[in-house]
């Protein structure tokens, strides 16, 4: 059946989807270099990219300018208990810190006072 299938032009294992246009290897860097949203943990930061259910469901990664620094432990959280949970419990909007972040994107003195004021208006909301 295999044969038929490659034959036919359709490949016999699925391809990987590339992530053409989603990956920004400085604004990567530029997130990392960051201190968590969450806790304030300093650098090293993971980029925590922010889902949501305007990506249309493609299962892809998000666009690199969606994304956030969090530490290792709030970054496996985010995955663990889900996005609306792990945002609401947090009182950030994500997507406005993210967007943000990508306008201030290389400048680490302006993206450490956009995570500060987030993280502020967190404390305040508290």
């Amino acid at each position: 059946m295999t044969a038929r299938i490659a034959k036919a032009g359709i490949p016999a294992k699925p391809e990987k989807r590339k992530l053409k246009g989603r990956v920004n290897a400085a604004h990567k860097d530029f997130i990392r270099s960051l201190p968590c949203l969450i806790c304030g943990a300093p650098p090293r930061s993971e980029c925590a990219h922010v889902r949501s259910s305007g990506d249309g469901g493609t299962g892809l990664k998000p666009h690199d300018k969606f994304s956030v620094p969090a530490c290792a432990k709030d970054h496996r959280r985010q995955h663990e208990i889900g996005e609306l949970a792990f945002w609401g419990e947090a009182g950030i909007d994500p997507l406005d810190v993210a967007l943000r972040l990508w306008t201030v994107s290389g400048d680490i003195a302006k993206g450490e006072a956009v995570v500060f004021k987030a993280r502020q208006r967190m404390e305040l909301n508290r």
